[in-house]
């Protein structure tokens, strides 16, 4: 009996060493945020998601992680900006618009700069700094709208030319009813 005892307690401490030394391999090693990040829950709904969202966009796993993150990170549901960005360039970096918005998400240079002042408009076309600011920038207007569909209209028509319509009309919410629709095929997808 004293035999056993002692076996499992240094099976105990074997597993405890085996425990330390991952735990410091882990926290000292550079390990890179793609492999930790699969590791989780989050990953997992990451790719539940990224399935759901390929069915209907032809996107790459680089371009949905990071939409994915950045979405988390600024409170804003990932299915609705992958949508918007659909909407708004195609999933195009180079496209520019007549009011001179460009990127993905159709960010103008001037509304960039009230959130990173040193930013060009070089910057923007850059896809990840362009989802970024965009994603600051509708997160801004969710918060202080406090709904997607008026958020969406202040990002479309920008706060100032929102603020001077009396009415808004169908015109503008002909914008939120594209991202609307499109999330809904997905939506459509993930509970299929």
């Amino acid at each position: 009996m004293e035999a056993t005892v002692k076996k499992g307690q240094s099976g105990r401490r074997a597993m405890m060493r085996k425990l330390v030394l991952a735990f410091l391999i882990v926290s000292f090693a550079p390990v890179s945020l793609y492999y930790a990040f699969d590791w989780t829950l989050d990953g997992y709904l990451f790719e539940k998601w990224r399935e759901k969202v390929v069915r209907v966009f032809d996107l790459g796993e680089s371009e949905l992680r990071y939409v994915w993150i950045k979405s988390q990170e600024y409170g804003v549901d990932p299915t609705f900006v992958i949508c918007q960005a659909w909407v708004e360039s195609r999933f195009k970096d180079d496209d520019e618009s007549y009011a001179g918005a460009v990127g993905w998400l159709q960010v103008k240079l001037s509304t960039a700069r009230i959130y990173e002042p040193d930013l060009t408009k070089s910057d923007l076309f850059v896809r990840e700094k362009n989802i970024e600011v965009g994603l600051k920038h509708f997160a801004f207007l969710l918060q202080k709208y406090g709904s997607y569909k008026v958020a969406a209209v202040a990002y479309w028509l920008g706060e100032t030319r929102m603020r001077t319509w009396r009415d808004l009309g169908l015109l503008s919410y002909r914008y939120y009813d594209k991202i609307m629709g499109l999330v809904t095929q997905i939506e459509a997808d993930l509970n299929g």
